[in-house]
């Protein structure tokens, strides 16, 4: 009988091997859900989650058998389904609006706006996730997709393969895909870069807009030609659905408002079915002969094996690569600048490595887009000459100084669309946003302002222009005061931390950082590229003039610091902007 004891310890052995074989694959699952919800549950829930989880260990601790028997009984080991209730984010968080889920009762023509092409009719157009009007042309002197802001500014075009006509935005990307009927295609475009239930149906010969259910029933007629309908082409609502636009062969009603909605949780809810809670049950058999004890059962607790990695070290942070000093720079090429007689006055580049350059003369009020390969996109027009620009972290605006009517204007770098002007106690050249607060750079002085313009303080720094300000992740701020030939850093509370000067540094104007915080400054007296530890000492000449520096004004990298772009010319007729390769 004691080979029948053996056989049940055995199955009992089995059956605990069986445990720790779902444990495992629990863990295992665990961790995907980790891994694939981390973007729509919050780290901390998790991290607060995972030290509640303890690993349980079942170990037998068998006694001497003082007589035998054939059966103890057996293990019924049961699976049931997962008790986490899924709770769709959707129904909280990324669903549309209950008001935005409706059918609109009331159009009221609000604005219009003439097209550019008198010969060309709208022949399709759609509205972005940001609330932009994507146009499509049909005369074929157009081969475009025209962009316009949601009040009726137009953006840009974006030049096609041939006369596009119909347009559709694909779910879930930055693209949009366009057919061009004239040459039998369709093309693909980015809507970012812009690189190359109920249905409502406009009719272009009665000029009437109808409303159908979605299998095909007729509802009603909504608009006529007296409504302002015109040889309606194209329709389209905005994202909430309080707005429609109606592209006419002449016109195109505009106003809109804006709403983002984001959505992420099919992969968590189809993870939880995979989920199974393991009971174990004990069915006692006869036994047939007495005992006194087969041994206990020792359960213990261990802490979970399941590490918390923050998704901040895998996803967020920049790459080691990016923080590194590059030592090598190799001219590839120098795009001419479509102004002979202005310059560059500065460069920032955004990150999606757009260039943003401010011209420094009075004829061009306008802040100038640039691709990272120089190619030009397109002209921000501004209330006044632009000098320096900061870009406001964790948005998509910019700050620009104007310093010929003193003032400030803010311009939004995904639609380019300028905001409101306003005014600053003085003539301001650089500019830099540390702490929510704009720095500015006047004569002699530093203006710290909040984000709605107002003044908060303000320090004496050396006696001249200040005509380009930098700051660092450790809140140090750089300041070119180009006729005093000296670098200044100071702190937020103005105390100067050091003031740099050199025989060969003459008229510092243009400031980058590279990823380890090193300062390159461009001195366009002498046509020299310097770069220093943020403690203001030298560490190597970088670029002279035989490297095509001359008079070198504004400086900056891209964002992982792989190309260098160096804005030329003051004084000289031929003004370009050079880039460098980097490594």
């Amino acid at each position: 009988m004691l080979n029948d004891v053996t056989t049940d310890l055995k199955d009992l052995l089995n059956t605990a091997e069986q445990i720790v074989e779902d444990r495992a694959k629990n863990k295992e699952n665990i961790g995907k859900a980790k891994a694939t919800t981390l973007q729509t549950i919050q780290e901390n829930d998790f991290q607060n989650f995972v030290p509640s989880y303890e690993c349980i260990d079942v170990n037998f601790k068998a006694s001497e058998l003082k007589s035998t028997y054939n059966s103890l009984g057996s293990v019924e080991i049961k699976s049931v389904p997962c008790s986490i209730a899924h709770k769709p984010f959707k129904h909280t968080q990324a669903q549309i609006p209950p008001e935005y889920e409706k059918m609109p009762t009331k159009f009221n023509l609000k604005n219009e706006f003439k097209v550019p092409y008198s010969n060309g009719k709208i022949t399709s157009m759609v509205v972005t996730n940001d609330n932009r009007l994507l146009l499509c042309y049909s005369g074929d002197k157009s081969k475009a997709m025209s962009i316009w802001s949601e009040t009726g500014y137009h953006i840009q075009d974006c030049k096609l393969a041939a006369p596009a006509w119909g347009i559709a935005i694909i779910p879930g990307t930055n693209e949009a895909v366009v057919t061009l009927p004239f040459i039998n295609s369709i093309q693909f475009v980015n809507i970012t870069s812009m690189v190359p239930d109920n249905l409502y149906v406009t009719t272009l010969n009665t000029d009437k807009l109808h409303r159908m259910s979605k299998d095909g029933k007729f509802l009603d007629i909504l608009l006529k030609k007296k409504d302002g309908l015109d040889q309606p082409f194209g329709i389209a609502f905005n994202k909430n659905y309080t707005k429609l636009y109606i592209a006419n062969g002449r016109k195109a009603n505009i106003d809109a408002i804006r709403v983002d909605i984001s959505k992420q949780e099919s992969d968590f809810q189809n993870l939880i079915p995979s989920y199974e809670c393991i009971n174990v049950n004990f069915k006692a058999s006869k036994i047939k002969s007495a005992l006194n004890s087969l041994g206990s059962m020792e359960i213990t607790s261990v802490p979970c094996s399941i590490t918390y990695n923050p998704s901040k070290h895998a996803q967020a942070q920049i790459p080691a690569e990016y923080e590194k000093m590059p030592t090598k720079f190799k001219l590839n090429n120098h795009v001419k600048l479509p102004y002979p007689n202005v310059g560059t006055a500065s460069i920032v580049v955004t990150n999606d490595n757009r260039l943003l350059l401010c011209y420094s003369e009075d004829k061009s009020k306008s802040l100038s887009v640039w691709s990272e390969t120089g190619d030009h996109i397109q002209n921000c027009v501004l209330a006044g000459t632009a000098w320096g620009i900061a870009i406001i972290p964790g948005t998509n605006e910019v700050v620009v100084t104007l310093p010929s009517i003193k003032s400030i204007q803010f311009v939004n770098i995904t639609s380019l669309v300028p905001g409101k002007a306003m005014k600053v106690p003085d003539k301001c050249y650089g500019v830099t946003v540390i702490k929510e607060m704009i720095v500015l750079g006047g004569i002699g002085k530093v203006y710290f302002l909040s984000m709605t313009g107002s003044l908060i303080k303000s320090f004496h720094i050396g006696s001249d222009y200040l005509n380009s300000l930098k700051a660092n992740k450790m809140d140090m701020i750089f300041c070119c005061e180009t006729g005093n030939d000296t670098l200044h850093c100071i702190d937020i509370k103005g105390t100067v931390i050091f003031s740099y000067k050199s025989p060969s540094f003459n008229g510092p104007i243009g400031m980058a950082f590279d990823g380890k915080e090193n300062l390159y400054v461009a001195t366009w007296k002498p046509n020299i590229l310097h770069r220093l530890l943020k403690d203001g000492k030298l560490i190597d000449i970088l670029l002279k003039k035989e490297d095509g520096l001359n008079e070198p004004y504004a400086v900056a990298f891209n964002k992982n610091y792989i190309k260098l772009y160096i804005a030329n010319g003051l004084g000289t007729v031929n003004k370009d902007v050079l880039i460098f390769d980097c490594a």
